[in-house]
């Protein structure tokens, strides 16, 4: 049994919600027929697909999901968990009988946000895996999810907690997790300690306390505190399942010894003994506060101030130099200059300023001393920007809006002469005081979310045509989407050829995003081995042809 549970608070408006909805559309299709499922929602409240009951995976199930998952907008108000993994708790412990003998199930949960009562969360996970037959696994959205919270679920719910930063493919984040709930896994592991095989090595403290479930293909990493002796080796055992049943396990690693004392690996440790020792909830504030001290790490009870220290200099050396400084001269006179009013308007913004009367004061000193004509202060020219040039109106610069104040010493001539020739005169502002200067706004989140579901995309749209049973149909919208000519209407174009181009199409034309179709690729291989006949390589090699046929046409 899988459980996919979405997000669906404010915060997940715009891309995320739409981008979540194609992730749940290939994690459904993604999931084998006869696997029992269920889709949550979440936010200030929650809901079920099937009530909680689950459905197992068959077309009329896939149809309802697609349909559901298609509507799915961020319109669930705040971030409200608690409620929701206690139900799910509830349903798993009273499903078949009991916990001894109900079915495993794996949750994945997609969030984007934090929460109030995180305490409250762990505990809640904490007490609905120990039955250890339900597992938690976690996928967190944007650079605003709670990594505590994404990573404290899936510590304590015996999963995996995953990030997807923006740009990244949100799709293969949900596959790579429904990986991991199908694949074997070492369960009730152990590692024992010892040097040149002697007895086990008993360290002070182990972190994680409870080792969780070992996946294929993921990294595990523990820790061990030792006092004394330290261990040459370290051995793994537990149980993995097989298709005869589960069968014992066993592997051993070997310990070296770091090359340098400076190690990381005491903060590596603490940082991981403070996380074991706030998601357990069982920690005093001194436990957590001396384990922060003792290895240096942060915590939310502990701070670090940097000091620097800098040798004191010798003053004994040292030479008081006056270096001269210019400093502008004000004369007696002043020549006073007004602008025109001008407005000031941003490109995109859809509004403009008012225009408003600026006042100028323009200082014209006369030479410094020694300093010839080079001397003087200043001697300028002030110019209004024209409307046009920003913003495509047309014309030039302002004319005789602008007004020059130049110093006594310099002749018009000499002015003219450095002058650019002017400019045709800018509309006067009162001509287009009240036009707008429109600029196309970017669409509302709100307005993206309701122009329908987020298929776009010509992978989304291509694995959504798939069936539960993993063929593809001999549609139009098929035929569409890989390039196929409205006639194409061969004797063969049945669903074993509409399934072998659709997979031909994924291996050729999106090969980059293997991660995110695999699943659905494994399925659909499947279905031609067992209902299409077989000899499911060379149905591909006929479908990559006429691919690269109709491409070429």
């Amino acid at each position: 049994r899988v459980v996919l549970v979405v997000d669906r608070s404010g915060s997940m408006a715009g891309g995320r919600i739409a981008a979540a909805r194609d992730a749940a559309q290939v994690f459904l299709r993604s999931l084998p027929v006869g696997v029992e499922f269920e889709v949550y929602s979440f936010g200030s409240r929650f809901s079920a697909l099937f009530g909680g009951a689950g459905r197992v995976m068959d077309e009329a199930a896939l149809d309802a999901a697609t349909a559901h998952v298609d509507a799915m907008q961020a319109d669930y108000g705040g971030t409200e968990i608690v409620a929701m993994l206690e139900r799910i708790a509830e349903q798993h412990r009273g499903r078949n009988g009991g916990a001894a003998a109900s079915p495993s199930e794996d949750v994945i949960l997609l969030t984007d946000g934090d929460v109030w009562n995180a305490d409250d969360v762990f505990r809640t996970v904490a007490r609905a895996v120990t039955t250890r037959r339900l597992r938690f696994f976690t996928l967190g959205i944007g650079n605003d999810c709670s990594t505590a919270l994404v990573s404290g679920i899936a510590r304590l719910g015996r999963g995996v907690a995953e990030f997807a930063a923006p740009g990244e493919h949100l799709d293969e984040k949900v596959i790579r997790q429904v990986r991991r709930a199908f694949a074997p896994a070492i369960a009730d592991a152990r590692i024992a300690w010892s040097k040149n095989g002697g007895p086990p090595i008993a360290p002070t403290r182990a972190v994680p306390s409870t080792l969780p479930l070992i996946t294929l293909g993921d990294r595990f990493v523990a820790f061990a505190h030792f006092t004394g002796e330290l261990p040459d080796s370290a051995t793994l055992t537990g149980t993995l399942p097989t298709a005869a049943g589960p069968r014992a396990y066993s592997a051993t690693f070997p310990v070296t010894p770091a090359p340098d004392a400076a190690t990381a690996l005491p903060q590596l440790y603490g940082r991981e003994l403070l996380r074991e020792l706030t998601h357990g909830g069982t920690a005093s504030v001194a436990e957590l506060t001396a384990a922060a001290l003792e290895f240096k790490v942060l915590s939310k009870h502990t701070a670090f101030l940097a000091v620097e220290r800098r040798p004191t200099p010798d003053r004994a050396g040292m030479q008081t130099v006056v270096v001269p400084q210019q400093v502008p001269y004000a004369p007696p006179a002043r020549q006073q200059m007004k602008m025109n009013s001008v407005r000031c308007a941003m490109p995109g913004a859809g509004m403009m300023m008012k225009k408003a009367s600026v006042q100028m004061k323009c200082v014209a000193a006369p030479a410094m001393p020694g300093g010839g004509a080079k001397g003087r202060l200043m001697n300028f020219a002030m110019e209004a920007a024209p409307l046009g040039g920003m913003f495509g109106r047309g014309g030039g610069g302002s004319g005789g809006n602008a007004k020059e104040a130049a110093s006594p010493a310099t002749p018009a001539r000499q002015r003219s002469a450095r002058s650019a020739p002017a400019p045709p005169p800018a509309p006067a502002l009162d001509d287009v005081e009240d036009e707008a200067i429109a600029a196309p706004a970017l669409a509302s989140p709100a307005a993206r979310d309701a122009a329908g579901p987020s298929t776009t995309s010509l992978l989304s749209a291509l694995l959504r045509l798939q069936r539960a049973s993993g063929r593809w149909d001999p549609t139009p919208e098929l035929r569409q989407l890989l390039g196929l000519p409205p006639t194409h209407q061969s004797a063969g174009f049945s669903p074993r050829e509409a399934t072998a181009l659709a997979l031909a199409a994924l291996e050729t034309r999106f090969a980059a995003r293997a991660a995110a179709w695999e699943l659905v690729a494994r399925k659909a291989r499947r279905w031609l081995e067992r209902e299409g006949g077989g000899a499911v390589d060379e149905a591909l090699e006929e479908g990559r042809r006429v691919l690269a046929e109709a491409a070429a046409r």
